[in-house]
């Protein structure tokens, strides 16, 4: 390896030791110094490059004070499925990271199993007052595999970027036209998830507003809104995306699905009630429809009044697969 990306140096001091051992009846060590967080993101931030001697050793930068941390990093890019072996002759206090996990050496060794993609590897560091350090990397593959090390970001597309990263599930715009709800999620390396919801300016494409909730739009007036769980119960609230205020439309909403009335002064919910239940071993067909699953089952449509908190109910709908109305 003949450079590398840099970041740093990043002051870091000694806690105040009340005590000379820990909990556990532990010194406290310099190496413990390493827990301290350093964004790895730093590294394409900070634009630094290092370059290493011809004999492929990197003297690293050190910092006048006491202690301080730093971050070098490479990539290395297989061009097929391949083990080998990663050597890294560094500083005595430092850590390897492999995408973002702690590598363990083995007399400065790990063995790796690499995928035709790219691969960042990062060193963190312990510098002391003015006292040098050197740094060797390599790389060895078995067989015939090319494995190219680089400090360019740029990187294959492969199913990592198909499945993992943050995708856009809907859109919606305002009355006015003005803004946008944008919802988005974000797949993370594993298959966990996460959701959360933004309001834009449409004109110049600025965050107004970022929600874990799941926001929708009045009817006609020009504010958001969405459930959340109060203190009496569930409540209705909108949000106005310019002032950032909000306002508790209800405190007590019933269970179930709900739209707004056009005229944003009630709401028509759907609730989901079960039929008789059949015993298991035996179907019973009164009607032909009776063949399709939960067709005992009703969704009667009640009415909410905003204004008055009454509760209306009206019809007791039910539909089969089909689509048909009973």
């Amino acid at each position: 390896m003949r450079h590398y990306n840099y970041a740093g140096p990043y002051e870091v001091k000694k806690p105040f030791l009340a005590d000379s051992l820990d909990v556990n009846s532990k010194r406290f060590s310099d190496k413990e110094l390493l827990n301290t967080t350093v964004p790895f993101c730093n590294l394409s931030q900070s634009g630094q490059t290092l370059d290493a001697a011809s004999s492929g050793e990197l003297t690293l930068p050190t910092s006048a004070s006491s202690y301080a941390l730093h971050l070098v990093s490479f990539y290395l890019n297989s061009d097929r499925y391949t083990k080998g072996t990663l050597r890294i002759n560094g500083p005595e206090i430092s850590e390897v990271y492999v995408d973002g996990q702690l590598t363990k050496l083995t007399q400065g060794e790990a063995s790796l199993t690499l995928e035709p993609r790219r691969y960042e590897i990062v060193i963190k560091y312990l510098s002391e007052s003015h006292k040098e350090n050197a740094l060797k990397a390599s790389f060895n593959p078995e067989k015939d595999a090319v494995v190219t090390a680089t400090v360019n970001p740029e990187k294959r597309y492969t199913l990592s970027d198909v499945f993992d990263g943050k995708r856009i599930q809907s859109a919606s715009l305002s009355p006015n036209g003005k803004f946008i709800i944008v919802s988005y999620q974000e797949t993370y390396p594993g298959g966990k998830q996460s959701s959360f919801t933004q309001i834009l300016d449409k004109a110049t494409g600025s965050v107004l507003v970022e929600n874990g909730q799941s926001l929708r739009w009045m009817p006609k007036s020009n504010l958001a809104y969405y459930t959340r769980k109060g203190m009496k119960g569930t409540e209705l609230v909108t949000l106005d995306p310019t002032s950032k205020k909000e306002n508790i439309l209800s405190s007590q909403l019933p269970e179930g699905s709900f739209s707004f009335g056009p005229t944003e002064d009630y709401l028509l919910f759907s609730i989901r009630e079960k039929g008789p239940q059949e015993r298991k071993e035996i179907q019973e067909i009164l009607v032909p429809d009776d063949r399709q699953p939960d067709c005992s089952n009703g969704s009667p449509m009640d009415i909410l009044l905003l204004t008055s908190t009454m509760y209306l109910k009206t019809a007791t709908i039910c539909y089969s697969v089909a689509g048909n109305r009973i």
